[in-house]
C-alpha cells in the first residue's frame, strides 16, 4: 500500500522557525493536497507573532495548528501528536526538512510499523545516518526527520522524550522487543527529502539543559 492510501495524518512539531515551517508546507502541499497536516506550535506566549503568520496561511495550506503557550519539546510534541491524533498512522516530518519528490507514492512493507530515514546510533543515541551497524551503533533509529508510525503500535512503548535523540527510549525499546516492526529507508539518498537539516539547532540551541539519561529496558 501507499502511503497516501493509509488513513494518515501528517504532524510538524514548530519552534520559533515560522518560515522553515512553510517552506515544510508548501512542500508537501505540492505533492499532496488532501492528507491532513497538523502544526504543533511550542513557540510560547513571547512569540506570538510566529503563530499569527502561520495562522495566516492555514487556509491557503489546508492545515491545522495546535498552539501550546510554552516550550513543548520536540519529542514530547511528536508524542502528544501521535497520541491525540485520529488516525491509523502518523507521518512525522521534521519542520526545516522539506519534500523534494513525491514520497506519499512510496510503498511500504507488510507489517512494518516504524517506517523512516535511515539512522544507526548507540545506546546514548549519537551516530551518523546511513553507518553500518557494528558492536558500538547497533540501534535501528527510524529518524523522525520522516517517519511514518503506526499509532496504535507506538503507544505500546515508551514515548518519546526531551533528549537530543527524542526518539531513543523508544526505538531502544523497540530493537529489544520486537526489531522485525522498524523498516528504515534512505529518504536522503534516494532524494525524497533535504539533507539541510538542524534549521531549529541552529537558530535556537537544543531548548534543554543537556541530555536525558536513556532508560534501560528487559526483553
Amino acid at each position: 500500500m501507499k502511503i497516501k492510501d493509509l488513513d494518515i495524518e501528517i504532524i510538524s512539531v514548530n519552534y520559533r522557525t515560522p518560515d522553515l515551517t512553510e517552506r515544510m508546507i508548501k512542500s508537501i502541499r505540492q505533492f499532496n493536497q488532501d492528507i491532513p497536516l497538523r502544526i504543533i506550535d511550542g513557540s510560547g506566549l513571547e512569540w506570538s507573532e510566529n503563530n499569527c503568520y502561520l495562522r495566516s496561511i492555514m487556509k491557503e495550506f489546508k492545515f491545522n495548528m495546535t498552539v501550546f503557550n510554552h516550550n513543548i519539546h520536540h519529542g514530547p510534541g511528536m508524542d502528544w501528536g501521535i497520541k491525540s491524533s485520529e488516525n491509523e498512522w502518523v507521518l512525522t516530518i521534521d519542520s526545516d526538512q522539506f519534500i523534494m519528490k513525491d514520497v506519499f507514492e512510496y510503498e511500504i512493507p507488510e507489517n512494518k510499523f516504524f517506517i523512516g530515514q535511515k539512522c544507526i546510533v548507540n545506546k546514548d543515541g549519537f551516530g551518523n545516518e546511513g553507518q553500518e551497524i557494528n558492536d558500538e551503533y547497533n540501534i535501528l533509529y527510524p529518524h523522525p526527520r520522516l517517519c511514518l508510525i503506526k499509532v496504535s503500535e507506538y503507544k505500546k512503548y515508551t514515548p518519546f522524550i526531551l533528549h537530543g535523540a527524542p526518539c531513543i527510549s523508544t526505538w531502544t525499546e523497540v530493537n529489544l522487543k520486537d526489531v522485525d516492526s522498524i523498516h528504515m529507508i534512505d529518504f536522503i539518498g534516494e532524494g525524497y527529502i533535504n539533507n539541510e537539516g538542524k534549521g531549529t539547532l541552529e537558530r535556537w540551541g537544543w531548548g534543554v539543559n543537556g541530555w536525558q539519561p536513556v532508560p534501560k529496558f528487559d526483553k
